[in-house]
């Protein structure tokens, strides 16, 4: 695999994690200003308590790397990988863990809805 292929392949896991954390997050995108390469991406974020962060993602996980747009001024140090988004917007966002349980819960009353429509119809 050419480098272009795997720079692609962790762009495509940090759109696909963008998608996914919507319902719980204000905005999430991928960061136009700092460079992307095959080991590593990043996203900006603004959680629903309108905190601003730019998250890498790379083959270590997910970590918080600055507290503004484009920025990386935190220390390597300062700032744990986690191996999942969800498990970083847990530990950063509590209206994230709100949005979680809520989307669970109608996900759930969907899937029963639908089971006593099928009831119904047989």
């Amino acid at each position: 695999m050419d480098a272009q292929s795997e720079e692609n392949l962790l762009r495509i896991e940090a759109e696909d994690v963008m998608k996914d954390v919507r319902y719980a997050v204000k905005s999430a995108e991928l960061s136009s200003r700092l460079p992307s390469s095959s080991l590593i991406v990043y996203i900006n974020l603004t959680t629903k308590e309108d905190e601003r962060y730019c998250v890498e993602l790379s083959l270590q996980g997910f970590r918080v790397v600055g507290h503004h747009y484009d920025n990386t001024e935190r220390s390597s140090s300062e700032s744990c990988y986690y191996e999942t988004i969800y498990a970083l917007l847990d530990n950063i966002s509590p209206k994230y863990q709100r949005s979680f349980g809520e989307a669970l819960m109608n996900k759930l009353s969907e899937l029963q809805e639908e089971q006593r429509q099928e009831a119904d119809n047989t």
